[in-house]
């Protein structure tokens, strides 16, 4: 995996929420060998937002399910933090869980990427590198706060918006 370090991931500060040792062992150790060094760990949300706050990390990977269950109330008590620089982290979901109603409210809550279980280095790196190269726009609106949710750029044949 050589090659993947030569994007520059070592000055990135990433932390991994996880529900257990072994899942953020993997992850940590997919990140060392993109070049990743500043990793930071959490096993619950209590120690995931002392870190957040105090670190701000450029990256937070997390579980979708913790021992104290979803973490969707968690991305959205980063993105509701006004005035605070963490609120823009980036964030990427992982869970088992790929279906349809689980993508769609880690998206809603706003997450950058999701990526389900079992995934490879190679997309990790894709993602993460996505979020890099590539960033969406950030909403800060009533009903949302985060990245831009579409991805597709759709051919409009009448617009019902005013100008």
């Amino acid at each position: 995996m050589s090659d993947l370090q030569n994007f520059g991931l070592e000055d990135l500060s990433v932390l991994i929420v996880e529900k257990d040792r072994w899942g953020s062992n993997l992850v940590e150790t997919l990140l060392k060998a993109m070049g990743v060094t500043n990793i930071r760990v959490a096993f619950t949300e209590v120690d995931a937002v002392g870190i957040i706050k105090h670190d701000n990390p450029d990256i937070v990977i997390m579980e979708y399910l913790l021992n104290q269950g979803s973490t969707i109330d968690l991305v959205k008590r980063i993105r509701a933090a006004a005035f605070e620089p963490y609120q823009y982290s980036n964030i990427i979901m992982l869970t088992g869980r790929a279906d349809m109603s689980t993508v769609a409210a880690a998206r809603d809550s706003g997450v950058n990427e999701f990526l389900a279980k079992p995934f490879n280095a190679h997309t990790l790196y894709s993602r993460i590198c996505s979020m890099i190269v590539a960033p969406r726009p950030f909403v800060d609106c009533k009903n949302y706060k985060g990245p831009e949710r579409r991805r597709r750029n759709y051919r409009v044949e009448n617009e019902r918006r005013k100008g």
